[in-house]
């Protein structure tokens, strides 16, 4: 990785990165996301986190931790909203996953703190100590019938009935699903930082967190004032929603860009044979030049080689060049301008993460396999400005929502070599909820150079 000058302007925009990334652009400064966008090291600092991203996909451990983390996130949801036994019950089966076990405040986890009937639901379903797939069955019937609308607990139990389960506790799970509001409602709003610690009471359980606890009674009186409550905190916590978060667990927004996929692996679905043999076609290749077009303008914003035949990456902009040379250790840059080359040694951790960046699909590709929910279909060359030969078009399209809950919809564009199924060039399109047309952000064209091309390229930076 670069090193950044500590002391630039970079450094104030550094915290936006992870909402820059997930596509919340809409939530952090105006001048940040210009900064960001026009900003060479930026760049670079983005294009690393997106890759370590997409790394992600290919470890266990790391998507199971993503899937936990997909829960929290719609634990944040709530943030401002009153949560009442209805939304809370909805997350019994997962906060019963070892996996899902969660260590902070969150809007739902202190209901369960507060509300006595819903803590003894969950130790109920925690003291069943079922398998993790009984237990997304479970939560995946409950959640339709924690809706708050009256359900007879027959309809509920023949819900349940295709679940490998005893008889006891299906009737338990149906008198849980049932169980009318016990009448205790709570409300979780971050606090402003600004605030002196002397101003808050002594005695509050959750003195060391930036949050405000309100438990409310469900009545008519309390209706009114909770209402208030959060008609106030929603301007509030529109602004202190995104730092908060990443003051309480930053991990929480760095796995936002897996969340959604492997959230759906881990409930069933099934990959889709077209994004497979992409995914399998670039596993074949040993040298692959990645080109960043900008759609504006149609100039080349970067370029990134990659050779695992040799074993380096090359990473080029119009203002530097810079080589990572995995065999020898080394790290060599060279300034466009100037031809100032500085060479370095690349320690243990600087390989590791170099090494994964190397690793397929170079985030040409969104996902290793199609999630549920997307749509995969080929398209006509007449519905496209297509000017490649040899090419099909194919198309995946998907929705993810950010934090504050706004959907934005995503478009993956792959222009596929007919035999091979290799890409040789990708778009990147989305549109927000207001949107009628999807909106071209980045075009990215990809070449398989011989290993002497390479050698090169690498020859120009290093003499």
């Amino acid at each position: 990785m670069t090193t950044r000058n500590t002391h630039s302007e970079c450094l104030k925009y550094t915290p936006y990165f992870y909402d820059y990334v997930f596509g919340e652009q809409n939530t952090i400064p105006e001048s940040a996301v210009k900064h960001i966008s026009n900003c060479t090291d930026c760049q670079i600092e983005i294009d690393n986190l997106k890759r370590e991203l997409q790394s992600c996909e290919n470890s266990t451990d790391q998507a199971i931790e993503a899937a936990r983390l997909c829960n929290m996130e719609l634990h944040f949801a709530y943030v401002g909203k009153n949560v009442g036994c209805c939304q809370a019950k909805a997350f019994i089966a997962p906060m019963s996953l070892d996996n899902f076990n969660v260590n902070i405040p969150t809007p739902i986890t202190v209901h369960f703190n507060h509300c006595k009937a819903c803590s003894a639901d969950l130790k109920f379903v925690r003291d069943f100590a079922l398998p993790e797939k009984t237990l997304f069955k479970i939560g995946q019937v409950i959640a339709p019938f924690s809706s708050g609308d009256p359900h007879g607990p027959g309809e509920i139990i023949d819900a349940l009935n295709g679940i490998d389960i005893k008889e006891s506790q299906r009737e338990i799970l149906a008198a849980i699903a049932g169980r009318p509001e016990s009448g205790i409602k709570t409300l979780f709003t971050f606090k402003d930082e600004t605030v002196e610690q002397s101003e808050r009471i002594s005695e509050d359980p959750y003195k060391d967190w930036q949050i405000d606890v309100k438990i409310l009674q469900h009545n008519h009186e309390s209706a009114g004032s909770a209402d208030d409550a959060q008609k106030q905190s929603r301007q509030a916590n529109s602004q202190f929603l995104s730092s908060s978060l990443l003051r309480f667990a930053k991990p929480l927004v760095a796995a936002a860009a897996v969340i959604a996929v492997v959230f759906l692996m881990f409930n069933g679905s099934q990959a889709s044979a077209g994004l497979d043999k992409v995914y399998g076609a670039l596993g074949q290749i040993k040298n692959v030049c990645i080109k960043s077009i900008n759609a504006a303008d149609g100039s080349v914003a970067q370029e990134v080689w990659i050779s695992r035949d040799i074993n380096v990456k090359i990473f080029k902009t119009k203002n530097k060049s810079i080589l990572w040379d995995i065999e020898n250790k080394r790290l060599i840059s060279r300034k466009s301008i100037s031809g100032v080359v500085e060479e370095s040694d690349l320690d243990a951790d600087s390989l590791l993460l170099v090494d994964k960046s190397m690793q397929v699909p170079w985030s040409l590709l969104p996902f290793k396999t199609q999630p549920a929910g997307s749509v995969w279909k080929k398209v006509s060359d007449d519905s496209i400005d297509n000017t490649l030969s040899d090419v099909e078009v194919y198309e995946l399209t998907w929705t993810e929502h950010g934090m504050t809950g706004k959907a934005t919809s995503k478009m993956w564009r792959g222009y596929l070599e007919i035999d091979t199924y290799l890409p040789k060039r990708v778009e990147w399109l989305d549109k927000l909820e207001n949107e009628e047309d999807y909106q071209l952000r980045t075009i990215v064209e990809v070449t398989y150079p011989e290993t002497e091309q390479i050698r090169a390229v690498i020859d120009a930076i290093a003499n």
